[in-house]
């Protein structure tokens, strides 16, 4: 069915990010792993463990004694784990914004490291009943209990490289690399790879753009409920378009909150948008409560910018962090300007004509998203000023058309207007003319 699809795309990022369901799947693969422990050490291979010398065999007392040590020492250190997890999402959230929370619930290595814990304590108690008096005498499940010493040196092993790693999370140089991995591959995602000798189109999307008489012949597709768009399925729009034999208007993209009923799209003609038609072009446009970074680059790109902007405030006063961060972001837009911004049409499978008409991606917009906050906030901070003048003129530097020329310009001039608002010094001011003109030069 169309609308499954956005819908699987949602629930594997929201599964992405939750701290239960990789714990929870490792929780079963201890259930099963003590099932074919246990059913091992009931056939032949108990015999091979009997007949190892008593240095290497183990009491039933012994058993009991070693397992309930480790049952009860995995659920101590567990909850060690889930306390240093809270302190670190405390501090993550005061220092570097609440953004970052979700690539921290994202991390691998923490799922991980909770998951193996939870499932040792389990495996082990599990292990622990099966230790128990039989007719033929008291059955000591031997390789099961050589799989729990086992599950425990690499528990600890692990807590040694979580603490390492919780340690990196809390600093900003780390966590701003690994927004910016996660920046760009959002931007491979989104933005098309640039054909060389198409520098002239710009990627401007003027061309098929919806007729001014759309909205005379067309019926409206009012959202049912309120939240941030956190995909659209395009291509979901377009085999109901070509279904259905109707053009669609898209009137949102990924980040946007619709607020109900606001419209979402539009389709025309309108005769043809019946309840169904309206229903399934909903169902591509899924709505959440929280903006996501599948789809969403100004979303990332704000996650780098709160950083830079708690770092400018005069409760931290960190212009290191500040530049370090804009670095990122003058590193994600780089990556822009040398692809071509999304289409802003769909057009069917055989080309002959326009399926989709999709909510435009600006130049503009995508500068105002990372830089805008960062101009107001670095008002009356010289280094940081130089700094984004230092970033856009490398950025001058990459620009291809003159579209992207003229909105780099733009911003340099807000910089430069920032500098020339706090250069009081004659060395500033000497500093700042030739920033200016190697930014000139750049452009130029």
């Amino acid at each position: 069915m169309t609308g499954l699809r956005p819908y699987a795309t949602y629930l594997a990022q929201r599964i992405g990010a939750s701290f239960w369901f990789l714990p929870g799947l490792m929780l079963l693969g201890a259930i099963s792993l003590s099932a074919l422990t246990l059913v091992a050490d009931r056939s032949d291979i108990r015999a091979w463990f009997e007949a190892l010398p008593p240095l290497y065999t183990i009491g039933a007392e012994g058993a009991r004694l070693m397992l309930s040590t480790v049952a009860g020492s995995m659920i101590t250190v567990a909850s060690l784990v889930f306390s240093l997890t809270l302190i670190v999402l405390t501090l993550a959230s005061q220092q570097l914004g609440p953004r970052v929370i979700g690539m921290y619930m994202r991390d691998r290595v923490i799922q991980v490291v909770l998951g193996l814990y939870l499932a040792t304590f389990v495996y082990a108690l599990l292990i622990l009943r099966a230790v128990n008096q039989e007719p033929a005498g008291v059955f000591i499940p031997n390789l099961s209990i050589v799989v729990v010493l086992l599950l425990s040196i690499v528990c600890f092993m692990l807590l040694i490289y979580f603490i390492h790693h919780t340690a990196l999370f809390i600093q900003a140089d780390f966590m701003l690399a690994r927004i910016a991995v996660s920046l760009t591959d959002a931007i491979a995602a989104v933005f098309p790879e640039h054909e060389p000798g198409d520098d002239a189109a710009g990627s401007t999307g003027e061309a098929g753009a919806p007729a001014d008489d759309f909205d005379a012949d067309a019926a409206t597709v009012v959202a049912d409920r309120s939240g941030y768009v956190q995909l659209v399925s395009r291509d979901d729009l377009r085999t109901i378009a070509e279904e259905c034999d109707v053009t669609i208007r898209l009137d949102c993209h990924a980040g946007h909150f619709i607020v109900a009923p606001s419209a979402i799209a539009a389709v025309r003609p309108a005769a043809r948008a019946d309840d169904a038609l309206l229903e399934r072009i909903r169902a591509a446009v899924v709505l959440g409560p929280v903006r996501t970074p599948t789809q969403d680059v100004e979303f990332m790109m704000r996650a780098i910018a709160d950083i830079v902007l708690r770092a400018l405030s005069p409760s931290l006063n960190d212009p290191h962090t500040a530049m370090a961060g804009i670095d990122r972001l003058g590193q994600a837009i780089a990556t822009i300007l040398r692809r071509d911004l999304p289409a802003e049409n769909c057009p069917t499978t055989d080309g002959a004509r326009i399926a989709v008409h999709l909510y435009p991606m600006t130049l503009d917009g995508l500068f105002h998203a990372a830089l805008q906050q960062v101009f107001e906030s670095a008002r009356g901070n010289f280094s940081v000023g130089i700094h984004l003048l230092v970033t856009l003129t490398a950025l001058a530097r990459i620009a291809r058309t003159e579209a992207q020329r003229a909105t780099v310009r733009a911003h340099a001039d807000i910089a430069v207007r920032l500098l020339d608002g706090c250069a009081t010094d004659p060395a500033d001011r000497a500093h700042r003319d030739r920033r200016v003109a190697a930014f000139d030069a750049a452009i130029a």
